[in-house]
């Protein structure tokens, strides 16, 4: 029987990153969970820990993405497309992120993945973001115009009317095509992983961002706070934090996306 040394120092089991930790084993939550709003603040170090992981491979991966959205960005009449192909690239990215938390490293030409597995599901949520963006900034263009014309076109009665209107309906229609903005950002954000990763069939994986959005709307908006915080820090070195704090950004949407979809706290490993 071995006795307990009452003098030996505590131990305490210490998770860090999660790096090389089995991932395709964990439950899948279709539903989401609500996380706390600290979990914002969290994201970003898990995110930090995974980047400094492989650096050089997060700025080259980074490198070839940006690089596909110019070209794609500078092809005539497609310009409007690079909404379509974020899907994939952030198909690609999330790739590479789930690799290092499992194996502990990644290839950059992972960066790629989401040209080789349900990219024509990907192309399809990316083009009804699209479709998303276009009506919201139509309905607002739609209805500010109207109320401009009537400035110009309309009696006296009437341009005073669309004036007043005009002036006073500015702010919300500002509010209003933010919000608009906001809910086509939210089927976005962590659709391409569940498409990707567990083939969620598209329309659903664009409502179940969106209803995972508004579940963690307080954990979003300390990632927001906490952005703005490291943006005035990354910026005062000439900027060079920048080269740092990108990818840690983009890295922190597959961490609330493993945190929301598969109900396991940053703090505890993913």
């Amino acid at each position: 029987m071995t006795e307990h040394n009452h003098y030996a120092p505590p131990r305490t089991e210490v998770r860090d990153i999660p790096v090389g930790t089995p991932l395709d084993g964990e439950p899948f939550n279709p539903e989401g969970r609500t996380c706390p709003a600290a979990a914002g603040w969290n994201w970003y170090g898990v995110a930090w820990r995974l980047f400094k992981a492989q650096p050089l491979a997060w700025w080259g991966a980074l490198l070839l993405t940006f690089v596909l959205l110019v070209v794609v960005s500078m092809v005539p009449l497609l310009n409007l497309l690079t909404s379509v192909v974020f899907p994939i690239a952030m198909a690609g990215l999330g790739s590479c992120a789930h690799s290092l938390m499992r194996d502990g490293r990644f290839e950059v030409s992972q960066v790629f993945d989401g040209f080789k597995r349900r990219p024509g599901a990907l192309l399809l949520a990316g083009l009804l973001y699209l479709l998303i963006m276009m009506l919201s900034m139509g309905v607002v263009f739609l209805f500010s115009s109207a109320s401009v014309m009537a400035m110009f076109l309309g009696s006296m009665t009437e341009r005073q009317m669309a004036m007043h209107q005009v002036f006073s309906a500015g702010g919300l229609m500002v509010l209003g095509y933010f919000a608009a903005m906001a809910l086509a950002m939210s089927t976005i954000i962590f659709s391409p992983y569940l498409i990707h990763e567990q083939n969620v069939p598209v329309p659903q994986a664009l409502m179940m961002s969106l209803k995972a959005s508004f579940k963690n709307v307080p954990a979003s908006f300390v990632w927001f706070l906490s952005y703005l915080l490291w943006a005035v820090v990354a910026t005062i070195p000439l900027g060079l934090g920048w080269l740092v704090l990108l990818p840690v950004i983009v890295i922190t949407g597959y961490v609330g996306y493993r945190d929301i979809f598969h109900g396991t706290a940053p703090s505890k490993g993913i």
